[in-house]
């Protein structure tokens, strides 16, 4: 989002526009005021016009300024490096007060100019003293601030609804290196009752005035961020090929033993683009270096003292691998590699506190998983030797355990003996179990398979049988409400006739004939009376009308003769039809009768629900959960449980192993190096000229080599101090300490040496991790540093840096500036040489990457800040008023940008 800011010249009380003139050291303010009298009516009864003067507060009032009233100051109080191109400044919370006390009439609009009556001067110890409240001023410093230039020196700034006076401190670019005071002070004074300028440009001797605040800082050594950053622009388009020595990275090694032998170059940690490879190294050079190594064990096994054996920790025989060859048998190598020993001794007390930091409870989780294994052994024994072979033995064992075995439905004991399984409550309970164990009387006696457990659950765990069938018969209430000699006629008629169906010879309709509907009761009472008396009329009191249910019961009851057939859909539908003619007003819905039909007969009521157990499959299932050797058995959960950050590699089947973790150590080497031995990380670093940046590359060999050399000594180390330390462990992977492009994780420099492949050599790039192993072929596996030497970094360290690509259309093209949203690429690592040096690393890109792209140096942001170096045409004023002079002097971020191919010598024109 956009945020605008305004600035104005001056802002002031209403009131100011009435000042006339000074009058007792005052301003003096006139106005023209109308009295106008009125009655308790409202009526007018007068009125008089009368001139007002009146005398507002002057500066010769003004003791001091409240707290709070200074918002802001810059440079802060006690900077060191402030910049000597940039005004100091104060802020007011209120926007009027650098105006309120002006003697002088507010201006009109058109006009813009009026002076403060504060003033802020800053000048060098010579310059201005501070004695109390009082300061007094050289007269260089007055010289330097002319008052008639006073209305530039303060501004409004309007940004949204926040409002604040500046006061700023116009005076010429800053003496660099030295310590300055900032003193807020009038501009006017009362000398004689008479309010005067405080100073003039041509006065003879110091002045002294009253001093409201104070503050001191130091400037730097010179320059600001444009300054310094345009000259390392400025000079890499300069340059010329061969301009700075292509050998910077490089030095020599001289190998005293053989006298005769040249010296060799060898490469630093970072080493020019395009260096020419190391020269081969002499055949007598590298049979005198193996007459010095000795074997690393007698003709005993017994170990020799001898120099290192580089490798060794991580590959039987390192000598037949070419890194391994070239690391033990070439003193260049071999040489870098000492040096990484030499620093794991400097700083074994570092690096063994970091690896016992991560190593934690290492020791005490060693101690559990020991106790883990002993108790599953033990296990595994009783186990394997009192565990019955039986299942249904088995299960009988480990039955009361059962309760406390809970899966998500709830224990086992509970779901083996639930309401819908034939095992009855209490069967696995410890209670069974001694109702059948042998000895008491109970079972003296009796046979064994009668208190087998083996033959007993099996048989307990049979579903009950089907319940028998039991016809209901003829309701009692239904048989009194028939006729008896013509229910028994009918019987007899069915019985002798032998008809295949009642129906076929209408026996139904004369059974319906000899029903009464009017002889059914309809209430419970009813029932019990009709059921006490034997007489078959009743009264109409007792037979209320009933529903045609309990005839439908009636009818069924008919069928109980063998040759009788039951009621089915070819039988129901004349069925309906004689209910229907005999009783329709008793039938409500033909279809509900229906349903009823269809329910009639002898119907069995099905068994209970009964889920016999899979005694075989439980059996198993239950000795798999109790087995101590399974890889989820509860032993190991909860004892593995207690343990974090351990990673099992042995199978799940087996023991766990004491861990034997690889610690993986964050140690910034280059920073170690640098305060070790500086000269190897950029060897001639003190060639380079000043404001210049150089191009270089990483050099994967020194860093191959010098890690391997660390990580031997590192582990003979922690080793001896008992460490637990997996064999094949890399403890330090990491050189320049940088930080993944995609993940923002520690990136390392290596993989572990272990993974190093017998055919490749120092520096490969199969030594790499990530994707710097898929570089195309004739790339080096080195990352593109660029080296600054300057002050631009050292006095801002937040400068951003970055490479944007230079192509247009496919093509290189370095007249176009880029795009302000290019993809940016920003460096992952960096450090600092000495005290002007500092280098910047770009993980993945390589050196010769640069020759395409620009390299751009972003000014930080730092607020609002103001250039003392603005031109002015003349001796006249060029600026209006103070909103003037802050839009020009206004300090815009900078972006320099440096061509990749003017870094290279011959790289452009």
């Amino acid at each position: 989002m956009v945020t605008q800011v305004i600035f104005r010249g001056w802002r002031r009380a209403a009131v100011g526009a009435l000042v006339d003139g000074v009058e007792k050291a005052r301003p003096r303010a006139r106005t023209t005021v109308q009295l106008t009298g009125t009655d308790p009516t409202g009526g007018v009864t007068g009125s008089k016009t009368a001139q007002l003067t009146v005398l507002l507060a002057g500066p010769g009032d003004v003791d001091g300024l409240h707290r709070g009233a200074i918002t802001g100051r810059f440079p802060s109080p006690g900077a060191i490096d402030a910049e000597t191109t940039m005004c100091p400044y104060v802020e007011f919370a209120d926007p009027t007060l650098p105006w309120r006390y002006t003697p002088q009439r507010t201006p009109a609009a058109t006009e813009r100019r009026l002076r403060p009556w504060l003033a802020l001067l800053v000048g060098t110890d010579e310059e201005i003293e501070v004695a109390g409240d009082t300061v007094t001023l050289a007269k260089s410093m007055l010289r330097d601030y002319p008052l008639r230039k006073s209305p530039t020196w303060a501004h409004v700034q309007e940004v949204g609804d926040h409002t604040l006076a500046r006061l700023l401190s116009r005076r010429g670019p800053l003496a660099s290196g030295a310590r300055h005071t900032a003193v807020l002070v009038p501009m006017f004074v009362v000398v004689d009752g008479e309010l005067r300028n405080a100073w003039s440009t041509d006065q003879a001797g110091p002045v002294t005035l009253p001093v409201y605040a104070t503050w001191q800082f130091r400037t730097g050594p010179g320059g600001d961020f444009r300054t310094l950053a345009d000259r390392l622009g400025s000079l890499a388009d300069k340059r010329q090929p061969g301009d700075p020595d292509p050998s910077i990275g490089r030095t020599q090694l001289i190998y005293e033993r053989l006298k005769d032998v040249p010296p060799m170059t060898l490469a630093g940690a970072l080493t020019a683009i395009g260096a020419p490879p190391d020269d081969p190294l002499p055949d007598k050079v590298f049979k005198d270096l193996a007459l010095l190594r000795t074997p690393e064990k007698d003709k005993t096994g017994r170990p020799i003292v001898g120099l290192p054996h580089y490798g060794s920790a991580w590959h039987d025989d390192a000598d037949q691998a070419a890194w391994g060859a070239a690391l033990n048998g070439d003193p260049r190598h071999r040489g870098v590699a000492g040096l990484g020993l030499r620093l794991a001794v400097e700083f074994q007390e570092e690096l063994a506190e970091q690896a016992a930091e991560q190593a934690g409870a290492l020791e005490v989780t060693a101690e559990r998983v020991r106790h883990l294994n002993l108790g599953l052994a033990a296990s595994e024994a009783l186990w394997r030797r009192r565990f019955p072979a039986d299942p249904q033995r088995r299960m009988w064992l480990l039955g009361p355990a059962l309760p406390r075995v809970v899966t998500a439905a709830g224990p086992v004991d509970a779901l083996a003996t639930a309401d819908d399984r034939p095992l009855p409550r209490g069967w696995f309970s410890p209670a069974m179990r001694r109702v059948l164990r042998f000895g008491p009387a109970r079972t003296a006696l009796t046979e064994p398979v009668a208190a087998d457990p083996a033959e007993l659950t099996p048989a307990a765990n049979r579903p009950p049988p089907p319940v028998p069938l039991v016809e209901a018969g003829l309701p009692p209430f239904a048989a009194i409400a028939i006729d008896a000699d013509e229910f028994e006629e009918q019987r007899l008629t069915r019985a002798t006739r032998k008809s295949p169906h009642p129906l076929a010879d209408h026996m139904l309709p004369a059974t319906l004939s000899a029903l009464s509907k009017d002889r059914f009761p309809t209430h419970e009472s009813d029932l019990d009376e009709v059921q006490r008396r034997t007489d078959r009329q009743m009264g109409e009191a007792l037979l209320p009308r009933m529903p045609w249910i309990p005839l439908t019961l009636l009818l069924a009851a008919l069928g109980e003769s063998e040759d009788d057939p039951k009621f089915d859909a070819a039988t129901a539908k004349p069925l309906l039809e004689a209910l229907k003619n005999r009783f329709d007003d008793l039938i409500d819905d033909p279809e509900d009768l229906q349903k009823l039909l269809d329910d009639l007969g002898d119907k069995p009521e099905p068994p209970p629900l009964s889920r016999p157990i899979a005694l075989d499959r439980f059996a198993a299932e239950l000795a798999d959960a109790f087995d101590p050797n399974r890889a989820e058995a509860p032993a190991r959960r909860r004892v593995l449980g207690t343990i974090s950050g351990l990673t099992v590699t042995r199978p799940p089947d087996q023991p766990p192993e004491p861990p034997e973790p690889c610690p993986g150590l964050n140690v910034p080497v280059w920073l170690k190096l640098a305060e070790m031995a500086p000269d190897w990380l950029l060897p001639g670093v003190g060639q380079l000229p000043e404001d210049c940046v150089v191009p270089v590359g990483s050099n994967p060999v020194f860093v191959d080599a010098f890690l391997a050399g660390l990580n031997t000594r590192l582990l003979e180390e922690l080793r001896w101090r008992n460490f637990r330390v997996a064999s094949g462990c890399t403890p330090v992977r990491t050189f320049w300490f940088r930080a993944d492009n995609t993940s923002g994780d520690r990136a390392g420099d290596i993989v572990g040496i272990q993974r190093w492949t017998p055919t490749s050599g120092l520096g490969d790039v199969q030594h790499r991790p990530g994707d710097v192993q898929h570089r195309p072929a004739g790339l080096t596996g080195g990352d593109l540093v660029l080296v600054f030497r300057g002050q631009l970094f050292h006095r801002y360290p937040n400068t951003m840096l970055y490479l944007v690509s230079a192509l247009q259309g496919g093509q290189l093209d370095f007249s176009v500036p880029p795009a302000g949203d290019a993809r940016r690429i920003l460096p992952t690592f960096q450090g600092r040489i000495g005290g002007d040096v500092t280098f910047f690393g770009f993980l993945g890109v390589p050196p010769e990457d640069v020759l395409g792209r620009w390299v751009a140096l972003e000014e930080p942001p730092s607020g609002f800040r103001f250039r003392n170096d603005v031109p002015e045409a003349g001796e006249a004023d060029t600026f209006r008023d103070g909103a003037e002079f802050a839009d020009r002097a206004f300090d815009d971020p900078v972006r320099v940008l440096i061509r990749g191919d003017h870094l290279v010598p011959g790289g452009g024109p």
